[in-house]
């Protein structure tokens, strides 16, 4: 199936919504919050939209690389995953692009703000999605753990992916379970310790292990 022919509409209609919206917010809009769920930055409202237009660009390219990739078998063991994998990074930034246009209308209505729901719910369920389907992806240059040595050595990319989609399921529920647990006991600082120990099994993790595996064979 393919599913750009359901999000590409779904982000341009989600672009022209905030476009139209945009032009009911004030002249600056929030852009970034700080640790204490506190605005500390502002900037023109026209950021919304351009942040609107990211899962467009995204979608944009996919298609423009699938496109040049046809006749490359390699890129097409992949399709099934990459359409799903893009896909929902696609519809995570369309909730993301909302953002804004949420807390500056929580300011304006003096209500409190939960960043810790806005991005962290999302953001485990994404970690979760990728998880069930990085064990599947096969050797390319443009999806997964790319590393000098996943890339070098088929073996290495198999088992580093095989334990990738465990690490990043595992990411996903400590984001989901962090961000529940700092809204309901109004501590952030849970919500961005279970942020850094997500990003940790998602990008560190993973690398690392790669090395090691790597040289593990190479030494054998």
């Amino acid at each position: 199936m393919n599913y750009q022919k359901i999000t590409v509409p779904i982000a341009i209609v989600n672009l022209i919504a905030l476009i139209s919206v945009t032009l009911r917010l004030p002249e600056q809009v929030p852009i970034h919050i700080n640790i204490n769920n506190v605005v500390d930055g502002y900037g023109s409202r026209w950021f919304v939209p351009l942040l609107g237009a990211i899962p467009l660009l995204l979608l944009l390219s996919m298609e423009i690389y699938h496109r040049c990739t046809k006749n490359n078998s390699n890129v097409q063991k992949n399709k099934k995953a990459e359409n799903i994998v893009l896909t929902a990074i696609a519809l995570f930034f369309v909730a993301v692009s909302w953002v804004p246009v949420v807390v500056a209308k929580q300011i304006i209505n003096q209500a409190d703000l939960h960043m810790e729901l806005i991005i962290g719910l999302p953001m485990g369920v994404l970690m979760i999605i990728l998880g069930n389907f990085m064990g599947v992806i096969k050797q390319n240059h443009y999806l997964g753990v790319r590393t000098k040595w996943t890339l070098s050595n088929e073996e290495v990319w198999r088992k580093t992916h095989r334990k990738a989609a465990y690490w990043s399921v595992l990411a996903g529920v400590i984001m989901v379970i962090s961000a529940l647990t700092s809204y309901v006991v109004h501590n952030t600082i849970i919500f961005f310790a279970g942020l850094i120990l997500s990003v940790a099994l998602l990008a560190v993790v993973p690398i690392i292990y790669s090395y090691v595996l790597y040289k593990r064979i190479n030494n054998k």
